[in-house]
């Protein structure tokens, strides 16, 4: 009597074996996954808010070297408007990218901290189990990659990298571009 391996006999019924091993390993792969970040856990409100107040008293240098004191820079009053106006933006079904784009592709580096610190920690979706930051919010709104979400085919002046349409920029790499005169880590 013959022995069979695991991966011997027939090429359908070894095809069906393989097919079988790479979705268990993928359901423990997923699996484990989980429970490492329950075990990490997500930051709650505290940690989160102590991490936006830390960045507020300590803020990273801008890349364009503009200053609060500068008098391109908009005030906190504005920056909370505009902190708002991004929130309904992205609130509910849809995004407002366009609403989005013509209010921050023009700030300078201090501006969009001032922005970001507005924004504060805000419940996404009205769910207080997701204490989500501005950056937090773009990267559940916008489409990740260079290309994703299309090419928006945006052409502004204040964003060099994404002056026509054949720079081919999607949502969240001309969002980037934007961010990136703030200093802050992009996390989007």
């Amino acid at each position: 009597m013959a022995k069979e391996t695991l991966f011997g006999g027939d090429w359908q019924k070894v095809l069906i074996k393989v097919v079988l091993l790479l979705l268990v390993l993928l359901l423990i792969y997923g699996g484990i996954k989980k429970l490492l970040l329950l075990i990490k856990g997500n930051p709650d409100r505290e940690d989160k808010e102590d991490i936006l107040d830390e960045q507020e008293s300590n803020p990273p240098t801008v890349i364009d070297d503009s200053q609060n004191s500068d008098p391109e820079t908009i005030t906190n009053n504005d920056a909370l408007d505009i902190a708002n106006k991004l929130e309904i933006a992205m609130d509910n079904w849809g995004t407002d990218l366009d609403l989005m784009f013509n209010l921050l592709a023009c700030l300078n580096g201090a501006s969009l901290q001032k922005v970001k610190f507005e924004f504060g920690i805000r419940d996404y979706d009205g769910d207080s189990d997701k204490p989500y930051d501005l950056f937090d919010w773009f990267a559940q709104e916008l489409e990740a990659g260079l290309f994703a979400g299309g090419n928006i085919g945006v052409n502004s002046e204040c964003v060099p990298e994404c002056t026509s349409y054949w720079d081919m920029c999607g949502e969240a790499y001309f969002m980037r571009q934007i961010w990136v005169k703030s200093g802050f880590p992009i996390t989007f």
